[in-house]
């Protein structure tokens, strides 16, 4: 088996037919795709055994988030590369055909891979990858430029979840309880796995050639409970990997930026106080 494709789903049965279709109609590959029902009760799950009864498909009783359907998905996978996709992309219809040639040619070294994913209402560029700072801020490369930006491969620090592609082999060794950390629940959870791959020294690139189209807005929950994910699990990031007097010296090279934003989040998110006792337990687990 050459790659499994994991798409984990919430109550998002109306974007799902075309993302499936965009998969099933490539050219012939060597291909499994795996479908994580997240505790659906918009009738995801009797819809694809009916349309797509030839698909793995698991079910959950609740919103396991995105971290631990992935990781579900990892586990009864057989592809020798695992390519995340979320519900709400569709792919162009010759990029498996492109990964196939990429993959003939590629260093050996490279253990992760990016397309050029394009936001399918604006038409500019989501995200070309993933760029990490020093003070773990997360950028997505390449966002609202054109679509005709960025036409090299670059290294980039690891790839959007939103579509991923990894070596099997990068992700077992980069696996610490779990491959996913699914305290993260949604968001921030790509980074954190990206933050592993650079700091172990796997290689990550992105490939133009590779082309994806993205439909924000499919996940059902609101701004501020985004908001509230962001905030907090960009802390879960820093908790992680920083502690002592390093954490301390990371605090206050960040200030210029956490301060004014921690005051505008708690004037702002009804979710703030949440927020500060996840972060505090986590904080106490990690000392």
């Amino acid at each position: 088996m050459l790659i499994s494709v994991v798409i984990p789903t919430y109550n998002s049965k109306n974007f799902l037919m075309k993302a499936l279709d965009s998969v099933i109609k490539q050219s012939s590959i060597d291909i499994e795709i795996i479908i994580i029902d997240n505790g659906s009760s918009d009738g995801t799950y009797q819809f694809v055994t009916d349309n797509y009864p030839y698909l793995k498909i698991e079910r959950n009783d609740i919103n396991m988030g995105s971290s631990a359907a992935r990781n579900q998905g990892i586990a009864i996978s057989r592809g020798k590369f695992i390519m995340f996709m979320d519900c709400d992309v569709q792919l162009c219809k010759d990029f498996f055909s492109k990964f196939s040639e990429i993959i003939k040619q590629m260093p050996k070294d490279i253990d992760a891979i990016s397309p050029k994913i394009v936001n399918k209402t604006t038409g500019k560029l989501f995200s070309c990858g993933l760029k990490i700072s020093s003070i773990y801020r997360v950028y997505d490369i390449g966002r609202n430029r054109t679509i005709d930006d960025f036409i090299q491969s670059i290294r980039i620090d690891g790839p959007n979840s939103c579509c991923a592609i990894f070596k099997r082999g990068c992700l077992d060794k980069i696996k610490e309880h779990n491959y996913f950390d699914e305290d993260f629940f949604f968001l921030f959870e790509d980074a954190d796995l990206a933050l592993r791959l650079k700091n172990k020294g796997f290689k990550a690139f992105f490939y133009p050639e590779l082309i994806c189209y993205h439909k924000e807005g499919s996940s059902a929950f609101t701004k501020e409970f985004r908001s509230f994910l962001c905030y907090r699990n960009r802390w879960y990031m820093i908790l992680k990997n920083k502690k002592g007097l390093g954490l301390v010296m990371f605090i206050l090279k960040s200030s210029f930026y956490d301060f004014p934003r921690t005051i505008y989040f708690a004037i702002t998110n009804s979710y703030f106080l949440k927020a500060l006792k996840n972060i505090y337990r986590v904080f106490k687990s990690k000392k």
